[in-house]
């Protein structure tokens, strides 16, 4: 092999020409063997006591942890917008006509005798607003005929009152309606034990 040659090879080999190079079951090399192992192994054994990692691996270990925290937060999210979900319903609302109270008064029967008409409707509800000619109720119970949220009372331009009853945001009101007109006669009316007890046993 020429100088030149030689010199070559040796620039390109990384061991340094005059580094020990031992045999591969030669002692050096079984000890070489057992440092590499037992740092890898105190390496794990610090990693599971919570000791810091070397700096190159900590990268790798944060990379991880901050991959498990992401996963955790993005499932709570979905979790809790899926539990919490509310999903907004319109009241229903079902509206009934108030009738001259004139005439229809001078022509009624003592309580005492009154009946409800076959499929009448009968509530009790809470007024909540007044507006011009239109009475809404929020419904506390349905006695029969209905299961709307809210009843709307339509007066005439002249009244709009129970049998002459004017109507008071906040106080409960009786009412009972056949084909959509309510009811005359004190059948419907502000509540009162004596109404209430009619309710019970007309609609009972």
């Amino acid at each position: 092999m020429s100088d030149e040659l030689e010199n070559r090879l040796r620039r390109a080999n990384p061991v340094a020409s005059d580094a020990t190079v031992h045999p591969a079951d030669g002692p050096g090399a079984a000890i070489l063997r057992r440092t590499i192992m037992s740092t890898d192994d105190e390496m794990l054994t610090g990693l599971r006591s919570g000791a810091e990692p070397p700096l190159w691996r900590r990268p790798v270990v944060l990379g991880v942890v901050g991959a498990a925290a992401a996963a955790a937060v993005v499932i709570t999210v979905v979790a809790v917008t899926s539990d919490d979900a509310v999903v907004p319903t319109a009241a229903t609302t079902v509206t009934y006509d108030l009738g001259g109270s004139g005439a229809v008064m001078s022509s009624c029967v003592p309580f005492a005798d009154l009946e409800p008409m076959a499929g009448a409707a009968a509530l009790t509800g809470t007024v909540v607003s007044i507006d011009g000619d239109l009475v809404v109720l929020d419904v506390d119970r349905w006695y029969a005929g209905g299961d709307a949220d809210q009843v709307v009372l339509r007066g005439t331009p002249d009244t709009v009152s129970l049998d002459g009853v004017e109507f008071v945001v906040g106080e409960d009101y009786l009412v009972t309606a056949a084909d959509g007109v309510v009811q005359p006669c004190g059948m419907s009316g502000p509540a009162s034990p004596e109404l209430e007890q009619a309710y019970d046993q007309w609609y009972g």
